[in-house]
């Protein structure tokens, strides 16, 4: 996979944001500040590492802007992800960096972003090899990796076993929210068939993955007793880690509402993929698909729902999300975009069986 948006440039970056951030610490003393962007995460919006010494002392932060041009996604809502992580700070033990300030002038970076605090850690890679394949998940043993599972579905549960309405009820108001009382199968594959055409621009659209959306609207699960806060990319690559255990979620411009099902498939959809992309021993250290399901059952106090269905549906959305991707990638290099080619292949044939086993 490849970057599909223009980056900013990391100097550039220093130049508006030294003034800025000295203007957020008034009285105290800001030198040296450095920008860089981590290297093997994010396909979307921009993060920057922002490294400085205020009054003697160092400060880590990270900065998250929206692209300056069209992205992978119709919009990011920067003040809403600023918002939403300050919620869950204050109003929740789920793990997230802490946000200081939101910036809504698009006139300081070319687009809103916030700044939070660097929370210290490791994040799994997923390009330009991905964590199977190599790096400290690679390198980890079977019990390591176990607790990094284990861990992430505590996280995860955190979050589905929150009340959307006591302080989140702005998520149904989201481009991937819904009301509460909605059947969140059909309304998720109308969404995501709309993004579909968005995402193609007028150009030709993916034939297997406007078959998938039909099949996958004619064979909707029952919905579940309750719909939930949905991060939206729950994948091991929006997580932090230290010492295996997660300390922090981010990547939340998906957010919306829905079921817990859909997070958890998500996560273990995508993880499939490169599992059988770089031929992964079976005895990794991850939970199986069925002790996972069994697992995140208990932790959020229900039976999972219609998990056959959640799993090719984010096949679908991944294979969507790719579809974008392969666009936006065409117009960086000045080559024209196929169509269902490429890195987009590696989910069409998990998604056809996944489609096949409705």
């Amino acid at each position: 996979m490849t970057v599909t948006t223009e980056r900013r440039n990391a100097d550039d970056v220093r130049r508006a944001l030294a003034p800025w951030l000295a203007g957020k610490l008034p009285g105290q003393k800001v030198e040296g500040l450095q920008v860089a962007a981590p290297e093997g995460h994010g396909f979307s919006n921009d993060t920057l590492i922002l490294d400085a010494i205020v009054d003697g002392a160092p400060m880590s932060l990270v900065c998250q802007a929206a692209p300056t041009g069209p992205g992978l996604f119709p919009d990011y809502p920067i003040a809403r992800m600023a918002n939403l992580q300050r919620d869950l700070r204050d109003h929740s033990d789920v793990p997230v960096a802490n946000v200081r300030w939101l910036e809504e002038d698009p006139a300081v970076l070319g687009a809103r972003f916030y700044v939070m605090d660097k929370v210290e850690g490791d994040v799994p890679d997923e390009s330009p090899v991905p964590y199977p394949a190599a790096g400290w998940v690679h390198e980890a043993t079977d019990p390591q990796r176990r607790t990094m599972w284990t861990s992430l579905l505590d996280a995860m549960a955190k979050l589905a076993r929150l009340d959307v309405r006591e302080h989140f009820p702005y998520l149904t108001e989201t481009r991937w929210g819904m009301s509460l009382d909605a059947d969140a199968a059909p309304e998720r594959v109308r969404q995501w068939r709309e993004f579909t055409l968005w995402a193609s621009e007028g150009g030709t659209l993916p034939p297997t993955l406007m078959r998938a959306w039909d099949i996958l609207d004619a064979t909707t699960p029952r919905r579940p007793e309750r719909l939930s806060i949905n991060w939206g990319d729950a994948k091991l690559g929006n997580v932090m880690y230290r010492d295996f255990r997660v300390v922090a979620l981010f990547d939340w411009e998906l957010c919306g509402v829905g079921p817990a099902e859909e997070d958890l498939m998500n996560q273990i959809a995508l993880d499939q993929v490169f599992a059988t992309l770089f031929d992964r021993p079976s005895n990794w250290g991850f939970l199986s698909r069925v002790e996972t399901e069994h697992r995140y059952a208990e932790l959020i106090g229900r039976e999972l729902v219609g998990t056959v269905w959640w799993y090719a549906f984010a096949l679908a959305k991944m294979a969507a999300e790719m579809h974008r991707m392969q666009l936006q990638a065409s117009k960086l290099t000045g080559q024209e975009a196929a169509v269902e080619s490429g890195s987009m292949q590696i989910v069409l044939s998990p998604l056809n069986e996944a489609l096949a086993a409705l």
